[in-house]
């Protein structure tokens, strides 16, 4: 260090300044992966109505799934029984269901915020409201899920679950 101050070594020099040069890089990748990121997924919106929603779908599962249905026959296996109140014409519209899975107890939820196509891709953003300490819940396995009415969509059709977890202060 003493022969760079007195002009001695230009290996010394080279070395000094790559180290800064290393160092700045560093801090500035790093600071980078704290600046908010545009959402890559942008699309056009789809309207949609809740048709059911409840703590124990008949598909049982372990993981939050989502299913494209284009018949009544399918709408029960997976979902339930349909309300004799509603009506559902699942040959203009299908039905989009986001089950949460298997949770220990009562208290949770599911709910759709928005759904997006692009590229004959579905985006659901959803959030799963979970109960907080504090909160009386029954003591049973559940699997919630929520159904929703959209325009006629092919079952093929890619489906992405972006999930928002919150938890309900029940204290």
């Amino acid at each position: 260090m003493i022969d760079w101050i007195k002009g001695g070594s230009k290996v010394k020099d080279k070395t000094i300044y790559l180290g800064i040069i290393i160092v700045n890089a560093a801090i500035l990748v790093t600071a980078g992966a704290y600046l908010p990121v545009e959402d890559e997924f942008k699309g056009e919106s789809i309207d949609f109505e809740v048709i059911n929603l409840g703590l124990i779908s008949n598909k049982r599962t372990n993981r939050t799934e989502a299913f494209i249905i284009n018949s009544h026959e399918e709408y029960e296996r997976i979902v339930g029984r349909i309300d004799n109140e509603t009506e559902i014409n699942l040959e203009e519209n299908s039905v989009l269901a986001v089950l949460l899975g298997q949770r220990r107890t009562g208290g949770y939820r599911i709910e759709i915020d928005e759904i997006r196509e692009k590229d004959d891709r579905l985006v659901i953003h959803a959030t799963e409201t979970r109960p907080g300490d504090g909160c009386g819940v029954i003591q049973v396995l559940t699997y919630p899920y929520e159904a929703v009415l959209i325009e006629n969509i092919e079952e093929e059709t890619e489906v992405e679950i972006n999930l928002t977890v919150e938890t309900r202060d029940c204290e």
